[in-house]
């Protein structure tokens, strides 16, 4: 019998994973999550046209306040996520009894909803935010709206129809856009874009619900396994997501918190155009997966794994040459005049950019090692870096100061960490390789021959 590989075990597992009219789902499972990850990617795109609306049309700190309140809806969206995964798994199960697995999960929804409501509060109370209550107040609606939502999403997961998840988020991002872009040129109150915002759910969730009563069901085959051996090996992988989105919005809550609308403002406009970037490691790290895995098989997977670590490094050195050159230049011609602090803060954000496309290839090597609870373990504690940064540089620095502590959380996370636990030590040797630009030309021609296979 021949040694069974992670690619034959990906193989031998999708027989006994869902199946559409009795059919395995494989080609149904990656043509799924080529569409989420086209979908993350398109709406990255429209959230920095739509961010780019708001910084035109707001006063910087009306623009401000406003990004630390959908911050904060963003860390309540991620703690609700972390029942997605379960949730799939019971809908998935009791096809026939979904509201009342929705029921079931609705407590973590008024728990992430709670925790915003009394969070945004705090901050309304202890900063006294001249003018900003109906706006924030709106913002909390939104937030009332997409924490249901995307726990609703999950019936689309389940079904593996990532094409119709990404119609439901794109119809609502188009409509936002459509909408901000008339009330600035009408020149509504700030009030108003919030409102927009809220409509733009109300949007998705009508989609939603259209398509949600249309399309095939998955059900699982008879060796489906069971809700404890779906939950323990995805833990590490939840906690994970939920550190990574402290980690991009964290800094800009403790911003509003610690310094002023405007310093929040300047932040969040120039981390929409660095985050811009992640589109690229992202969606390459989806394309060349599969071959990485295959290529276990013929003893060349740490060769490869080299080359696109040190392609991702060559394309993060671009960027960051991009960035810190003309990061000024680039701010003012995408957001206007007056924003010279947000051109200085994208130039030192744009340096994590390097360790978020290393951190991002390193994810194949996590996977196919099975070390998700030592990337866990980093994430966590690179976030609690940040944290602590932020509190530290913030009232010294302002958003300065919340981009030098990005930066340092995500090289502890990313890289840093890597060679504490002997288990990781060799991804760390392979990581360090790749910044030297010297691997750069061999890792860029095997790259291209990935891509292209």
């Amino acid at each position: 019998m021949s040694a069974s590989t992670p690619g034959s075990r990906v193989d031998d597992e999708l027989k006994t994973r869902p199946t559409v009219d009795g059919q395995p789902t494989k080609n149904s499972l990656q043509g799924h999550l080529l569409w989420v990850v086209v979908q993350r990617s398109v709406g990255l795109v429209l959230s920095v046209g739509i961010s780019l609306i708001l910084v035109r049309a707001l006063e910087t700190a009306e623009f401000g306040y406003l990004s630390v309140g959908l911050a904060l809806v963003s860390l309540a969206t991620s703690a609700a996520t972390l029942s997605t995964p379960f949730q799939i798994k019971l809908l998935t199960d009791h096809i026939d009894h979904r509201p009342h697995v929705y029921s079931s999960t609705g407590a973590v929804v008024a728990g992430a909803s709670s925790a915003s409501l009394i969070t945004l509060a705090v901050l309304m109370t202890a900063r006294s935010w001249p003018g900003q209550t109906a706006t924030l107040t709106m913002v909390l609606a939104f937030g009332v709206c997409v924490l249901p939502l995307r726990l609703m999403e999950s019936e689309l997961q389940a079904d593996l129809r990532g094409a119709d998840l990404a119609r439901m988020r794109w119809t609502g991002q188009g409509l936002v856009a459509v909408l901000l872009a008339v009330a600035w040129r009408t020149d509504q109150p700030t009030v108003v874009f919030a409102a927009v915002l809220v409509v733009g759910q109300i949007a998705q969730a009508l989609v939603l619900l259209v398509l949600v009563g249309s399309g095939p069901r998955v059900k699982l085959a008879a060796a489906s396994p069971t809700f404890t051996e779906v939950l323990r090996p995805a833990f590490p992988t939840l906690v994970n997501a939920v550190a990574i989105t402290i980690y991009l919005r964290l800094d800009q809550v403790m911003l509003g918190a610690m310094s002023t609308g405007t310093e929040a403002g300047e932040y969040a406009a120039a981390v929409r155009l660095s985050e811009l970037s992640y589109v690229i490691p992202v969606s390459v790290t989806f394309a060349v997966s599969s071959t990485l895995t295959a290529a276990r098989k013929t003893g060349t997977f740490d060769e490869l794994l080299e080359s696109l670590l040190a392609s991702f490094a060559a394309f993060a050195a671009l960027t960051i040459l991009v960035g810190v050159l003309l990061g000024p230049t680039i701010v003012a011609v995408v957001f206007g005049s007056g924003h010279e602090k947000a051109g200085q803060i994208l130039q030192v954000h744009v340096l994590a950019s390097a360790f978020v496309f290393i951190g991002t290839g390193s994810s194949i090597w996590v996977v196919n090692e099975h070390r998700e609870s030592a990337r866990m373990v980093a994430t966590v504690l690179g976030a609690i870096i940040n944290g602590a940064a932020n509190f530290a540089l913030i009232p010294l620095f302002g958003g300065l100061g919340a981009a030098w502590a990005t930066v340092g959380s995500y090289a502890i996370a990313s890289v840093g960490f890597n060679m504490i636990p002997k288990s990781t030590r060799a991804l760390f040797r392979t990581q360090l390789n790749a910044f030297l630009p010297w691997y750069w030309p061999r890792g860029l021609t095997n790259f291209y021959r990935m891509v292209k296979q």
